[in-house]
């Protein structure tokens, strides 16, 4: 079936898909270099201020409707040319020329061709130019595969290879729909363009208005036609000359300089020491200077994060290091598929390899810290040019800017609103300059949007995204946090930032319920677990509360404030479970089978009381650590503790078919393994390594078919120490002491802050006791899944 489109279709497609007249110029500069031009030259002449020309053409257009008869046209014609000559501006070029058309103008269609022409903007460039047949075939069609073609050949070509191997030139178009770009940018266009070994030029001229919303005409119906233009110099002579006339926008030689620092100064990479792409920018002849980036303000940064994401042998891992300048430290950071797996949790495996290569790099300046720089300026230069740079991270595709990432109003990795949420807004967007690579043969995946406003939505995307910003929050935010908190002796733990996470999952677990009340409120035994749904939220409430009031009635003391952020942590990983419990019945209730109704509601009832009644457990085991009147230490038996923090995680393992066993050695005693410590915080300690064990054990079950998952918890009574192991993915040796620092994860965004371990260390250090990870790799040889508690020796 053929598709007869409406012209004025072709001008609404124009303006949805070119959204700025930056686009319009990257899509256009693309184009050029994509025909392997070595460099771009674009004018823009104003001969006739803006506002003044489109007065005149409307005026000029009215006449011509009104004067149809001969004689009066004449008059009327003579004192319409004669209005527009004193408008023209005599400091722009070619004015003497422009006079004299316009003077000879001796038809109402020539003076305004004549007045279309007065102002525009050429586009210069020397690549491969187009032949007569490029010309009706590529250019005049929308949405061509050309550029497609090449690319597919190009990753056949190099397929393997690197980036930057001799004889490769990406290509930085995708859709074939640059010449829309001109559309916006003006109402007619004329192409000049010839291949080498060709004798004459081609030439291709448009008239938009022919395409307006007012032509009914069909797209079939206009005639336009490449033609055969003059002879060239040099039949070895190659390229594409684009005059585009009858201009949309008001240009002005301040409008351009704007331009020009704001969108050319980034559409390459400003942190190659050689310019890519080399374009520049004249207005009536003079250039405008498309500033670039002072090299010497990097070494003025306060920080410096590069990182790399490769993918070998079919194994991805992202290494990278952190330098802070600023407190002369410095980390490095590798991981591998288990913990990115971690990561991009939700997304699936495949997608991490798919994404393929790409690296990342940004400076980080504290804007309360810069000073004045030789060779810039004084400090409020240097903190107007980081304003001018900052915005986040841009990426570049083979060294081409895609838009809109790091721009102003760009915040695509949420850094400001994290910012925000943290102490100090440290690492927001106005304190970084930075980019992302990708590569169009290498990151296929990522591919524009239509309107070239940003990557289109993919797997692919949201892991390059969770991948950034844990480089972002966890390797570098949370590093500088660390880093800083040394420095200042203080303890990174906000209370209130616990209290609002556990008033969130408070009331979802209240919205579940009203539901499961609404559509089931008959049952008498479902009532009774609404009323024990209700209790745990209110103790879960108690509990925060006392807290709360503990946390303002101590005026010091590191160990009680250390226990108090620890409750709110399991508080809230309860509360969690809670609302998760709940939604999960509402789930099932929602879509299960009618016919099937009483029966599979009992069973469902059943399964939801089993595990409020776990829940309920682990409500037990956190309320010592709630109560002022406990935070002593007393004497009590360790096994028989941990045997019961195990009991209340029973319902959990069963549902994660998580095998544990627990092992006394040499044997258990009649007075089992008394020990002097507060009890909640011990019970805080355990809580977290096998809440930590659980979610990897879980990872580890979606990745590997058939994975059996076993804790096994070992306590010797001789050598005073508790071993906890579990046969998940483990942690890397090299960072066996890394997860033990506060905002330390590599778990994804909600599911833990990196606290936990931090925390369990430094109570045990309150009790005189270790944390460690043992040395010995049990399961695999380069991880370690072995927690180890080891307490002081027992006073004689």
């Amino acid at each position: 079936m053929a598709f007869r489109i409406a012209a004025r279709t072709i001008v609404q497609l124009g303006a949805e898909l070119i959204s700025s007249d930056a686009i319009s110029f990257y899509e256009l500069i693309k184009n050029a270099f994509d025909a392997g031009s070595p460099r771009v030259d674009i004018d823009i002449v104003v001969r006739i201020e803006h506002q003044t020309y489109m007065f005149s053409r409307d005026k000029i257009v009215s006449e011509q409707l009104k004067n149809r008869i001969r004689r009066a046209e004449e008059g009327t014609l003579s004192k319409m040319r004669s209005s527009v000559l004193p408008q023209i501006d005599r400091s722009a070029p070619e004015v003497d020329e422009l006079e004299e058309e316009i003077s000879n103008a001796d038809s109402w269609s020539k003076l305004i061709d004549t007045l279309d022409e007065a102002n525009y903007i050429k586009i210069d460039d020397s690549g491969t130019g187009m032949s007569l047949k490029d010309l009706e075939d590529i250019f005049l069609t929308v949405g061509t595969r050309s550029r497609l073609k090449e690319r597919e050949k190009l990753r056949r070509r190099f397929a393997g290879q690197e980036r930057g191997k001799e004889g490769f030139r990406p290509i930085l178009g995708e859709k074939g729909i640059g010449r829309l770009s001109a559309m916006r940018l003006g109402s007619r266009l004329r192409v000049i363009t010839s291949q080498k070994g060709e004798e004459r030029w081609n030439v291709l001229e448009i008239d938009w208005n022919l395409f307006s919303k007012e032509s009914e005409e069909l797209v079939g119906d206009i005639d336009i036609r490449p033609r055969v233009g003059g002879k060239k110099d040099d039949r070895d002579e190659s390229g594409t000359l684009m005059w585009i006339y009858g201009l949309n926008a008001n240009w002005n030689e301040t409008r351009l300089k704007k331009i020009a620092a704001e969108e050319f100064s980034k559409l390459t990479d400003p942190f190659t020491p050689r310019l890519r792409y080399p374009i520049s920018l004249r207005f009536n002849g003079e250039p405008v200077r498309i500033p670039r980036f002072e090299k010497i303000l990097f070494e003025s940064a306060h920080a410096h994060v590069k990182a790399k994401y490769i993918i070998e042998d079919g194994n991805p891992n992202l290494a990278g290091k952190v330098n802070y300048s600023m407190r002369i430290r410095e980390k490095t950071f590798s991981l591998d598929l288990v913990d990115l797996q971690g990561i991009t949790s939700g997304l699936s495996q495949e997608s991490l390899k798919s994404l393929g290569p790409f690296s990342l790099e940004f400076y980080w300046f504290n804007r309360q810290a810069l000073k004045a720089i030789d060779g810039i300026g004084d400090r409020r230069r240097v903190q107007e040019l980081v304003g001018n740079w900052a915005g986040g991270l841009m990426v570049f595709r083979d060294g081409f800017r895609v838009n809109p990432y790091g721009s102003p109003d760009d915040d695509w990795l949420d850094l400001d609103r994290r910012a925000l949420a943290s102490g100090g807004y440290k690492v927001n967007r106005r304190q970084i300059v930075g980019k992302v690579d990708i590569s169009s043969l290498e990151n296929s995946s990522l591919m524009d949007q239509t309107n070239r406003e940003g990557l289109r939505d993919c797997e692919e995307k949201e892991v390059l995204i969770k991948l950034l910003k844990h480089v972002l929050e966890v390797q570098f935010r949370a590093f500088l946090n660390n880093v800083d908190a040394e420095v200042q002796a203080r303890i990174p733990v906000t209370f209130e930032d616990l209290e609002d996470r556990v008033g969130t999952e408070e009331q979802r677990i209240r919205r579940s319920l009203k539901l499961l009340r609404m559509k089931y409120p008959q049952v008498k035994k479902d009532k009774e677990i609404f009323i024990s749904i209700e209790d745990s939220i209110e103790k879960i409430r108690r509990l925060m509360g006392e807290a709360q009031e503990l946390a303002d009635s101590f005026e010091s003391g590191q160990a009680k404030l250390l226990n108090l952020a620890g409750l709110g942590l399991m508080v809230e990983i309860v509360a969690h479970e809670l609302n998760r419990a709940t939604q999960h019945a509402l789930g099932i209730l929602g879509t299960r089978d009618r016919v099937k109704e009483k029966r599979e509601m009992a069973d469902l009832f059943s399964t939801l009381e089993a595990q409020l009644k776990t829940l309920q457990k682990r409500l037990r085991i956190l309320d010592p650590m709630s109560t002022a009147g406990r935070q002593v230490k007393e004497k009590f038996d360790l096994i028989g503790w941990v045997e019961e923090i195990l009991a209340s995680h029973e319902a959990q393992f069963e549902r994660h078919r998580i095998k544990y066993t627990i092992e006394v050695k040499p044997g258990r005693k009649a007075t089992g393994f008394q020990v002097k410590m507060v009890k909640g915080m011990i019970a805080h300690i355990f809580e977290n390594i096998l809440i930590n064990s659980v979610y990897w054990l879980k990872q580890k079950r979606i990745t590997e078919k058939g994975f059996s998952p076993e804790i096994s918890v070992t306590i010797d009574t001789k050598e005073r120490e508790i071993r906890i192991t579990d046969n998940g993915p483990g942690v890397p040796i090299e960072r066996k002491e890394e997860i033990f620092q506060p905002f330390v994860t590599t778990k994804p965004p909600g599911e833990g802050k990196g606290l936990g371990l931090y925390i369990s260390r430094e109570i045990a250090k309150y009790h005189n006791a270790k944390l460690y990870m043992s040395d010995d790799p049990s399961i695999s040889e380069d991880r370690l899944n072995t927690f180890v508690f080891r307490l002081e020796e027992e006073e004689e």
